[in-house]
């Protein structure tokens, strides 16, 4: 095979480079497209929430170091249970572009059960630097939560607490291959009795990472 490609003519390898390379380029910005909307509809979905009861807006100018006052904050707090809804960061000289996003939902104990998030650089706004989706889990004295990205890849899980008098602190990153190593051992952490107290298994409900829109 190695031979056959290097006796063919030129016009036909760049052909093929040209088809691979428009391939990957399509692909990314499907995902890009994706990320994006990701984060549109995070703000579509607070603006939703706040419609359903009266919220008191919470404004502040941010930034860094060398950009001081990057960004115009604002943090939506429901009236009726305290609690905060979403914290929303426009860029002050771009008020339409957002910079960072984030929005909670509660159960009916006031517990995050679910927040997503969404943020930008600086600069080269193509897509967002970060996408997160958190689906929290609560049981006796521990709390636990899984993050994914926009993708619904599956990148970080921890659980802190108390289970039967002893601490619990399970914290598992795929930096490292940590996750994909726990998911695929049948007899490892996540079949021991603390993880299952936090999370009830390996599984987890895929409808959950979907955002929440009317």
């Amino acid at each position: 095979m190695t031979f056959i490609l290097k006796a063919l003519p030129i016009f036909i390898l760049l052909a093929l480079n040209s088809q691979t390379a428009m391939a990957d380029m399509q692909s990314n910005d499907k995902m890009v497209n994706k990320w994006n909307q990701f984060v549109n509809d995070l703000l579509t979905l607070t603006h939703q929430l706040r419609a359903r009861s009266p919220h008191t807006e919470t404004k502040r100018t941010g930034g860094y170091s060398n950009l001081p006052a990057f960004y115009q904050e604002t943090k939506y707090t429901n009236n009726d249970n305290n609690t905060v809804t979403s914290i929303v960061q426009m860029e002050t000289k771009n008020p339409d572009a957002i910079h960072s996003i984030e929005v909670f939902l509660y159960d009916n104990k006031d517990r995050v059960i679910q927040d997503f998030s969404g943020s930008y650089l600086t600069t080269h706004r193509n897509a967002p630097i970060q996408t997160l989706i958190t689906l929290h889990y609560y049981n006796l004295g521990l709390h636990g939560f899984r993050v994914f990205d926009a993708s619904h890849e599956r990148i970080y899980e921890v659980c802190r607490g108390q289970l039967n008098g002893k601490k619990v602190n399970i914290d598992i990153d795929d930096d490292y291959g940590e996750l994909s190593a726990a998911l695929e051992d049948k007899k490892g952490i996540m079949s021991t009795k603390e993880y299952l107290a936090c999370f009830g298994s390996r599984d987890y409900d895929k409808k959950r990472l979907n955002i929440p829109l009317d």
